[in-house]
C-alpha cells in the first residue's frame, strides 16, 4: 500500500524546478510517501506517451501502481 508520487518536470521549466525544492522539504514530514521527480528530457519518448504528460509539471500519484490522481501545471 506504498504511495508514489511521481513529479514529471524538465529542466527548463521553472515551476518545476521551485516545486521540486519544496517537494524535497515536505518529503521530509512524511517518510512513508515515495517522491521521484523525473526529468522528461532523460526519458524515452514511450514512456512520456504511455503515463500521457503533456505539461510541466506534472504530478502523478499512485497507489501498488494504480494511478489516484494527476495534477497538471503548477497553478
Amino acid at each position: 500500500d506504498q504511495l508514489v508520487v511521481a513529479v514529471w518536470s524538465a529542466r527548463w521549466c521553472r515551476k518545476c524546478k521551485y516545486l521540486k525544492a519544496k517537494l524535497e522539504k515536505f518529503s521530509v514530514f512524511f517518510p512513508s510517501l515515495t517522491f521521484s521527480v523525473l526529468d522528461v528530457n532523460a526519458m524515452p519518448g514511450e514512456v512520456i506517451k504511455d503515463v500521457d504528460v503533456t505539461q510541466m509539471p506534472t504530478i502523478q500519484i499512485y497507489r501498488n501502481r494504480e494511478m489516484l490522481k494527476e495534477i497538471i501545471g503548477a497553478d
